[in-house]
């Protein structure tokens, strides 16, 4: 048999190793050390391609050298975590079959932190995967006669709790349309609000700042000044859901703009009067005044309201607001009702408190008396005793049995001259 150092080369990459050729008679039979094959294994970069280098060389089960060039359970264990689950599980077959002890325990911790990546990585993709819910946020708006409010709550309504975590990711002011787009952290949400606005407004004069906690606002300057918007949107059709009046405001500016609609109306009149009077001698002046005046006055009463709706629905939610607003006032006057009452209520008890305490104190006072009554009582009790019977002691028996009756001899002994009479 004649041995010779070769240069082998692997499917895939080039892998150089120190390797023996057996030659006997036509046959070859390439025998691998450890080393080559752990370089292998760590170099080859499909499993495809291992499970092809070990088959050609009768490596696995049923082959002529199944489990050999040094395969243990440590070469397993590296096959095992690079992810080549199906390479690793034929591999073990062809040493078991050799009947080659494997560390099994070893090998299942391999195979529990495999596990447990894919589990993670499997949960990463899942949640990665996740499709953002895409949200139109609530908001209020109002209007003075110079500017235009517009509230955000990143929430799907006003009355719902809003996004504590939002990320604002883009604000967008232009003279005819404003835009937000905001992320909520954590909760896969995305808002984004797009309104194409009724008139123009001055981009630089207009601002978004956030507010409170999940709220911004939008203070937008209007163009024309001094004016009164007959609705925020371009279209009255179309209108979010989540489009809400902003009642504080409103009725805050609402004297102004009810009179800033009234300075436009008689600048109007006037501009019309004007013309008219260029035109003729002055008759009609009146009239085209008033007719001008009915046409503003009818354009107001079709027109939609701050929140686009109707003037009945504008009108049944200020009779709504009125009816809230008298059951509040009722409420409060109940409300005071009962504190009086309690008022009332408490000042009796604390007199009768104060009248109690103070026959409580008489009567510990009292107390106090008969008790110090009943110890000076039995002092002199005991006195008495104790003076009675230093006279007892001093009696002989004969002057003892002289008494009649005990009655006699008490007396007696209560004499000073007991002793010398008897």
């Amino acid at each position: 048999m004649a041995a010779r150092t070769l240069t082998c080369f692997s499917l895939l990459s080039i892998v150089f190793c120190a390797c023996y050729i057996a030659v006997r008679g036509d046959e070859a039979t390439i025998v691998y050390g450890q080393e080559d094959i752990v370089k292998l294994v760590s170099d080859t970069e499909d499993e495809k391609s291992l499970l092809d280098f070990f088959r050609k060389n009768k490596l696995l089960k049923d082959q002529e050298n199944a489990c050999g060039g040094g395969i243990d359970d440590s070469i397993v264990a590296i096959i095992l975590s690079k992810g080549y689950v199906d390479a690793a599980k034929e591999v073990a077959e062809a040493c078991i079959e050799a009947g080659q002890k494997l560390d099994v325990s070893e090998l299942q911790r391999k195979a529990n932190a495999l596990r447990r990546k894919l589990t993670d990585f499997n949960g990463y993709l899942q949640t990665a995967n996740r499709a953002m819910s895409k949200v139109t946020p609530a908001f209020e708006w109002a209007q003075s006669k110079d500017q235009v409010f517009i509230s955000v709550k990143f929430s799907h309504k006003l009355d719902t709790p809003a996004c504590i975590d939002v990320v604002i990711n883009k604000v967008d002011i232009k003279e005819d349309s404003i835009s937000v787009e905001a992320m909520c952290k954590g909760k896969k949400k995305e808002f984004n609000l797009k309104l194409d606005l009724l008139k123009p407004i001055h981009i630089e004069n207009s601002t978004w700042t956030m507010a409170s906690v999940g709220r911004g606002t939008f203070t937008l300057s209007k163009q024309r000044q001094n004016t009164k918007w007959a609705r925020l949107l371009k279209s009255r059709e179309n209108k979010p859901k989540n489009m809400h009046v902003w009642w504080q405001l409103h009725e805050k500016y609402e004297a102004e703009l009810n009179q800033a609609v009234k300075d436009e109306a008689e600048r109007r009149i006037a501009e019309a009067n004007a013309k008219t009077a260029s035109e003729t001698d002055g008759e009609g002046t009146t009239e085209v005044g008033k007719e001008d005046s009915a046409s503003i006055d009818e354009s107001d009463a079709k027109t939609d309201d701050e929140s686009g709706q109707s003037s009945e629905e504008l009108e049944l939610q200020k009779a709504r607001k009125k009816h809230v607003k008298m059951l509040k006032k009722e409420a409060k006057a109940e409300k005071k009702k009962a504190k009086k009452s309690k008022k009332e209520t408490l000042k009796t008890i604390e007199g009768e408190i104060a009248d109690l305490q103070s026959k409580v104190a008489e009567a510990n006072k009292r107390k106090k008396d008969v008790n110090s009554e009943y110890d000076k009582r039995v002092n002199e009790v005991e006195k008495d005793l104790a003076e009675k019977i230093a006279k007892a002691d001093k009696m002989t028996e004969e002057e003892l049995l002289s008494f009649e009756s005990p009655q006699e001899k008490a007396e007696c002994l209560e004499s000073s001259s007991c002793s010398e009479e008897k």
